[in-house]
């Protein structure tokens, strides 16, 4: 019944929703944070993660490929 406002989720509730949505509990009665602000964080996170699986992807082909080549392992790019 709170999806249609009849009755008011316990703070226990309140905590756990927040926890699910990795913020602050008072971030959900918060005007201050705009859905465009959750969306640029959205953004970020997926290109962060994006760009780390692309990089292990290469690097993990590169010594597929070159695993025999004698110059590969001098010239093999560091990794995090």
């Amino acid at each position: 019944m709170i999806e249609i406002g009849r009755n008011f989720p316990t703070a226990d509730m309140l905590e756990r929703l927040a926890a699910a949505l990795e913020i602050n509990s008072n971030e959900l009665f918060s005007t201050a944070v705009s859905p465009e602000r959750a969306i640029e964080k959205l953004q970020h996170t997926v290109l962060e993660n994006l760009d780390k699986s692309i990089e292990q992807a290469l690097n993990k082909a590169f010594e597929k490929r070159c695993m025999g080549c004698p110059s590969a392992k001098m010239n093999r790019m560091p990794t995090d």
